[in-house]
């Protein structure tokens, strides 16, 4: 009897060891999506599909050699807001690889490299990205590769618009927060609650204003450092730090969201899927609240999205080509094999004579490109490819023709991300 008397009353211990809880939560608020000046003149789009020479040029539209007549009117799209002939941002969708493969389960994927590019009214670079990946199709259907790859490169590109908030004034928003339950016997949690109400319904009313967050941010980082019997302090940190995160996402202070998200994230678990959606939350807002940009594409062409084009001399080695150059745009990761003599995925630059000749170089990092304005580039290898440059003012090097703020500093005989 006194063995399962003690039993039960050890079972009853550890069983309210942590009765005092600290809950994460979701609430959906809509809300005014704050935007920077250039995001809010974006109203009108439109969406170019880019082939490659891998393409069937047949499918091609025979004056601006792109594809996307061949996407047929969906439900996806809001066409009030298209305007193919003078829009105020233009998504360029490329894909390099094989085209479909069928799945185990019958479904069909398109496995190869993605490639977006996305330009503002002036040809400015508001995006840009080369994606190894693999995607289910929705449209391949009755054997249209032509058709359906054009269909699913628009639709990709239209996601991008959407997740990013590009076209939207308002948005539903499943946003994060903490709160602590059972927190009766604690005044100073049940304070840091009715805080935490009294914000979400600020956030709901669109009420918000800087000197409340700037003070709340201050009431919230009053809790960091401080324990509670009865509650675990991952968990206990994790509410703190997601709350903090939440202030700064208004504040639009968005580096801090995620410095302040990802502490959070480390009393999350690791069985936890969460806070995956705060961060593309957090992410989707920063697209829009890009301030410095002013990277153009110089020469935009029908394969943008792929190349830079320039003109100059390249040299290597001591052999030099001159006319209109072109190069790769991305690092191509998903063509071709290392044992083949002229590997696809290897960086090039071609060089068009006047006459109609072309030449290539392979690049290695000798190489060099001057143009016809004097401006001195090279190709620096990172991370198992090559990058065109311009050298900074530090004497570092950022990408050409870019709207990357990465900058790649040397040492000891090799490129590093400055931090």
């Amino acid at each position: 009897m006194k063995k399962t008397t003690l039993f039960l009353l050890l079972t009853l211990i550890g069983s309210t060891s942590y009765a005092q809880k600290a809950d994460t939560n979701k609430k959906k608020v809509k809300i005014t999506i704050p935007k920077s000046e250039l995001f809010k003149d974006i109203k009108t789009y439109n969406i170019i599909v880019q082939g490659d020479d891998t393409w069937n040029a047949d499918y091609a539209d025979k004056t601006t050699k792109t594809y996307e007549h061949n996407v047929p009117k969906n439900t996806i799209e809001d066409y009030t807001k298209k305007d193919a002939a003078n829009p105020d941002v233009r998504v360029l969708m490329g894909y390099k690889g094989a085209t479909y493969k069928k799945a185990d389960n019958g479904t069909y994927v398109l496995d190869g490299d993605f490639k977006y590019l996305v330009l503002g009214k002036n040809n400015e670079i508001l995006y840009e990205k080369g994606s190894n990946a693999k995607m289910y199709s929705p449209t391949y259907i009755n054997g249209k590769p032509n058709q359906s790859l054009a269909s699913d490169l628009n639709n990709l590109g239209y996601k991008y618009l959407t997740d990013n908030n590009i076209l939207a004034t308002e948005k539903e928003f499943s946003l994060n927060y903490g709160l602590f339950e059972k927190a009766e016997e604690f005044p100073e949690l049940v304070e840091f609650n009715t805080k935490t109400d009294e914000f979400l319904n600020k956030i709901a009313g669109n009420s918000l204003d800087q000197a409340y967050l700037t003070d709340l941010e201050k009431f919230y980082l009053g809790y960091v450092g401080k324990e509670y019997k009865k509650l675990k302090p991952k968990d206990y940190n994790k509410v703190i730090y997601l709350n903090l995160s939440l202030t700064q996402v208004f504040l639009f202070n968005f580096d801090k969201a995620l410095e302040y998200l990802e502490t959070a994230k480390q009393g999350a678990g690791m069985m936890s899927m969460w806070p995956d959606e705060a961060t593309a939350n957090i992410k989707s807002l920063m697209a829009v609240n890009q301030k410095n940009i002013g990277t153009k594409v110089a020469n935009p062409t029908f394969d943008s999205v792929y190349y830079i084009y320039l003109n100059g001399t390249v040299s290597q080695d001591g052999k030099t080509l001159t006319g209109k150059l072109k190069t790769d745009r991305f690092a191509n990761r998903a063509e071709g094999s290392i044992l083949q003599a002229n590997d696809p995925t290897q960086a090039k630059v071609w060089a068009y004579k006047d006459n109609g000749d072309v030449d290539f170089v392979v690049v290695n990092d000798k190489t060099t490109i001057t143009t016809d304005k004097g401006q001195e580039l090279k190709f620096i290898k990172y991370d198992n490819g090559f990058i065109l440059v311009e050298k900074t003012a530090d004497s570092c090097y950022k990408k050409y023709e870019s709207g990357s703020n990465d900058i790649y500093c040397e040492k000891d005989g090799k490129f590093e991300l400055k931090k």
